[in-house]
């Protein structure tokens, strides 16, 4: 992913405890219709370490830093049950299409700009980088 146009090295993020790594979250590029937006993927958190708000800090890092960059939006697909508390909402709330036409609970947004989803129902497409992924080694990293 590191070597894809699209990643975001400066969102991309790393939760140490005594230099080991316990966490990460990576950041890259996609679109909203035409305009540039943000997703990211995957969140980890070391199985031993979870439970610990070293994802949540990860996420609420990753937010703060991409208002402040001026990103106006985040799109993710993630689980529906742990996104919203920070503020994401589901994909049919705020209109959000993938690219192939498609809409499901685990597609959600975040406004970062106030009224950019009300305002611009549309598509969403993912960054080329999920798509040039090795099945096998996503599938090992699991």
């Amino acid at each position: 992913m590191r070597n894809e146009k699209e990643f975001v090295r400066e969102l991309s993020l790393i939760a140490l405890d005594n230099n080991h790594v316990v966490g990460a979250i990576y950041g890259s590029t996609a679109t909203y219709n035409t305009e540039k937006i943000l997703t990211f993927g995957p969140l980890g958190v070391d199985p031993d370490s979870q439970k610990q708000n070293i994802g949540s800090t990860l996420v609420k890092e990753f937010i703060s830093r991409a208002k402040k960059r001026g990103y106006k939006a985040i799109i993710i697909t993630g689980i529906p049950s742990y996104y919203p508390r920070f503020g994401f909402k589901s994909c049919f709330d705020l209109n959000i299409i993938m690219s192939d036409g498609s809409q499901f609970d685990a597609l959600m947004g975040l406004e970062l700009s106030k009224g950019f989803f009300t305002d611009n129902p549309g598509i969403f497409t993912e960054a080329q980088i999920f798509f040039n992924l090795d099945r096998k080694e996503v599938e090992k990293l699991n």
